[in-house]
């Protein structure tokens, strides 16, 4: 039995209802009664065994859903484990391009990082795809953008990033590597960037 399986029948045997609460509470939200925070805190341990097998299984995200889709709380559980997963399931073709040719990751890796990450190239961008359908590259490439700002958020260190990206991620050491000195050299731009984002959020709030 695997440690979600264990999660799950422990929230079962605490409360039949517990897919429900769960539902009521991010879907509908309700507020919670009695003890029902605890269940909360079980899913959120769910999300955490959900997400390290997949990882530890390198289970593609079109089956990583399957053996949940029938409860009541699946697209909770779907939108949590995306969350975690996004930058991990974008690299699935980066991860397959590498073992054919390295140096075509690290053209790939620059062309999403000019045009996209540190400036939007528009139709440049779209022009050099390389070999990823155009799915893969788009997603690639937000995903990417998201981890980034994710780094500068949280103040990363080199250090840090480079572990982020080997635990999460399961991309090799020499991609890992490219990527962190690249967050490095323009960690200031990055930073102005992030600011700016935060500052259009706040306007189109207002």
């Amino acid at each position: 039995m695997s440690d979600a399986q264990k999660i799950i029948e422990k929230l079962n045997k605490q409360s039949p209802e517990w897919e429900t609460i769960v539902y009521g509470y991010y879907e509908e939200n309700k507020g919670l009664q009695g003890n029902e925070e605890s269940i909360l805190q079980e899913f959120s341990k769910l999300i955490e065994a959900i997400v390290k097998e997949i990882r530890e299984k390198h289970i593609d995200r079109e089956s990583a859903f399957d053996e949940y889709k029938d409860m009541k709380c699946a697209q909770v559980i779907k939108v949590f484990v995306n969350a975690e997963l996004r930058l991990f399931w974008a690299c699935f073709p980066i991860v397959e391009l590498e073992k054919k040719d390295y140096y075509e990751v690290e053209q790939l890796i620059d062309v999403v990082w000019d045009q996209y990450v540190l400036r939007f190239g528009g139709d440049e961008l779209k022009k050099r795809k390389y070999p990823l359908t155009e799915g893969e590259f788009e997603e690639f490439c937000a995903a990417l953008d998201n981890f980034v700002d994710e780094c500068v958020q949280m103040q990363l260190t080199s250090k840090a990033i480079y572990s982020k990206l080997e635990d999460e991620v399961k991309l090799s050491p020499s991609v890992c590597r490219y990527l962190t000195d690249k967050v490095d050299r323009d960690w200031t731009e990055l930073k102005l960037n992030h600011i700016i984002k935060q500052l259009r959020i706040l306007r189109n709030k207002g």
